[in-house]
Formats: structure tokens, sequence, C-alpha cells
């Protein structure tokens, strides 16, 4: 677990920090717990994403359904797990009262195709089917039908006869 979270702190000899970061396309498991603590620091948050895909987040947090286990995790970690969405995690160097901070970004990564990814969700979590109530009209059949129950029985008899 700590060699999952420091990889990222390494420094080479460019002193470039930036990291190309998706979910493996064969993990289908459960998030362990211990992760949130990585995503906290390296994942990325919905405003770096382009609009579209900022209001299919909002469309999926409306229609997924977390189970107890995965309510301890944003939403935005499943969809971006599930759905294999990707992103830069970065970090700088900054200076503040005489001391030598890392300072941690993330950014969108352009070349991302969304529209697949959009067109599945929508067809993952579809919007319920609203069914219109056609008005009854009711067949000559049915009318004789209420017209003979209003009759009385000596009414009837004087029918039938």
């Amino acid at each position: 677990m700590d060699a999952f979270e420091k990889v990222l702190f390494y420094q080479n000899k460019n002193f470039d920090h930036s990291w190309f970061l998706m979910f493996d396309k064969k993990f289908f498991g459960q998030i362990p717990t211990w992760f949130l603590k990585w995503w906290e620091m390296f994942g990325p948050v919905p405003q770096i994403w382009p609009e579209p895909l900022q209001d299919t987040h909002r469309y999926f947090s409306s229609r997924f359904r977390i189970t107890s286990h995965n309510s301890q995790f944003p939403v935005i970690l499943h969809m971006t797990a599930r759905y294999r969405i990707h992103w830069i995690s970065m970090w700088n160097y900054e200076i503040n009262n005489d001391l030598l901070n890392r300072e941690f970004s993330v950014k969108w990564w352009d070349s991302l195709k969304i529209d697949p990814i959009i067109s599945q969700i929508h067809k993952d979590f579809p919007l319920p089917v609203q069914r219109t109530i056609a008005p009854v009209i009711r067949s000559q059949s049915s009318l004789d039908f209420i017209q003979i129950a209003e009759k009385s029985s000596k009414e009837l008899k004087d029918l039938a006869h």
C-alpha cells in the first residue's frame, strides 16, 4: 500500500513530475478502503473535465446506486474506475516560509474521446420510460353491459321475452 502511494513521488533526472493515470481494464473488483487516501491525493476532480462529461457526472451521480461498502468512496471514483476515464496527475515544488512543499494538481487529458463514455453511461443508466395513460374508450358492448346492469330484475325479465 505504501509503495502504491509513494511510486508517484519518484523524481526523474528531468524533474518531470507528470503521471498519466487510468484504471486497468481488467479491474472489476471492490475498491480497497486504503485506496481512498491515494485517490484524495492523486485522483481527478470533475471540475477538470470538459462540460459534457461534467454533465454526465451529474447524471451518473443521480442514477448510480451505491452498496454499503462503496458508499465510503466518492461517486467520481466509481465513474472513473467503471468507465476508465484517464487523467494526468502532477506535482511541483513550492517554497512556503522557507519550507519546500510539494504541490499536487490534476489536469484533463485532452486526447481522451468522451463521446463513447457518455453514450455508454446513458446506455447503462437509462432514464425511466414515461408511459402515457391512454383514455379509456368504451366499446358498444361495454356500454350495453352497463345499461343492462342498471336494470332491475323485472325490467330484465321483460327484455328477455
